[in-house]
């Protein structure tokens, strides 16, 4: 991964099933300090393993549930838009916006102008990050990463049923 460069072409989509191998599951205990809520011994069960190279791209959208994200290794910066916008980001397809943030075209998307795009580099060994129910979310690694996301080892409700929108202004956009 590291020979290959940057690149949006491989990258491990989540998965907890790896995190039971006894060989990955060691790799957890380097996720360090643990909010009080969560349970430590429930991350090999109930947390997500992601690897990927610099350049991986995962487009503008929202979650139905909160995560922590533990970067282990590499460095991910991490773009936020509030749900208070969702008006504003085109959102006609599942919980994804069309709406690129490196290089938004606002001809097309003009009600995007006013939205306010909050960023942060989370650090292996220095950041983590909390996702809030329903914020909008543009991620790309800028280096190379090993990264667990802890969505179900906190015991407070933490799923809402999105139901596809069909939106439509009549213009098609």
């Amino acid at each position: 991964m590291l020979a290959g460069g940057p690149s949006n072409d491989y990258y491990s989509r989540p998965t907890t099933s790896v995190l039971r191998r006894p060989g990955v599951r060691a790799l957890l205990a380097d996720i360090g300090t643990l909010p009080k809520i969560c349970n430590r011994a429930e991350l090999s069960e109930r947390a997500s393993f992601w690897f990927g190279p610099a350049g991986t791209v995962t487009p503008l959208h929202h979650d139905t549930i909160m995560l922590f994200h533990t970067q282990i290794v590499g460095r991910k910066r991490w773009r936020f838009i509030s749900p208070l916008d969702t008006p504003r980001l085109y959102n006609h397809f599942d919980v994804y916006s069309p709406i690129d943030l490196d290089a938004p075209d606002l001809l097309p998307l003009p009600r995007f102008q006013d939205v306010k795009v909050l960023e942060v580099v989370v650090v292996a060994g220095r950041h983590g990050a909390f996702l809030p129910l329903g914020w909008w979310h543009q991620v790309k690694i800028t280096r190379c990463q090993f990264v667990v996301s802890r969505s179900r080892t906190c015991p407070v409700p933490n799923h809402y049923t999105f139901r596809n929108p069909t939106i439509h202004d009549g213009a098609g956009s």
